[in-house]
């Protein structure tokens, strides 16, 4: 099954992030940052980061974890959806807003 907002994530870490630099970064009005998290369960080569992308002015954030093999982005998961101002109705509603800002990118 195809998912836009995955995808749309995939291309924000290989296209706007660097798996080096930590950020913190500002992308349409988004603020980025990410660190370096525990490779539990993933092979002893694999470095992984969470990331946090938050967008005040809508009043959402998304959290992203990913993983990275031999510098090039391996596995992503999308870890959660925060409603910050409950302007969104829930993480259904930040999903949908996020989805269209990863658009607009």
């Amino acid at each position: 099954m195809y998912d836009k907002k995955l995808d749309g994530t995939r291309r924000l870490l290989t296209s706007y992030l660097s798996p080096v630099e930590p950020g913190p970064w500002t992308i349409e009005n988004a603020c980025i940052s990410a660190r370096g998290v525990p490779s539990h369960g993933l092979p002893a080569d694999a470095r992984s980061i969470r990331v946090l992308v938050e967008e005040p002015n809508q009043g959402w954030s998304v959290v992203i974890e990913a993983a990275y093999r031999s510098g090039k982005l391996w596995r992503t998961r999308i870890a959660s959806y925060h409603d910050d101002r409950d302007a969104h109705g829930g993480a259904a509603g930040v999903a949908r807003a996020y989805a269209d800002w990863l658009a607009a990118l």
